[in-house]
């Protein structure tokens, strides 16, 4: 249900039809970002999510 949630909370309706693609990326994220959490805490969640962030705004900044 977490998963669902992270997928839902990160889809921005701006970006035209329903992205179904991208959808099921973020929900399994939101399972593995769900399940580092309930093994490592929630620290080291955080920082996976952050570390994916900051990987994903360099590989968008490299190829702009």
């Amino acid at each position: 249900l977490s998963a669902i949630a992270f997928a839902w909370y990160h889809y921005l309706p701006a970006e035209g039809p329903f992205p179904l693609g991208r959808m099921a990326f973020y929900a399994i994220a939101g399972l593995y970002l769900a399940l580092v959490y309930v093994l490592r805490g929630f620290g080291i969640a955080a920082g996976a999510h952050a570390a994916y962030d900051v990987f994903a705004t360099a590989m968008v900044g490299d190829a702009g």
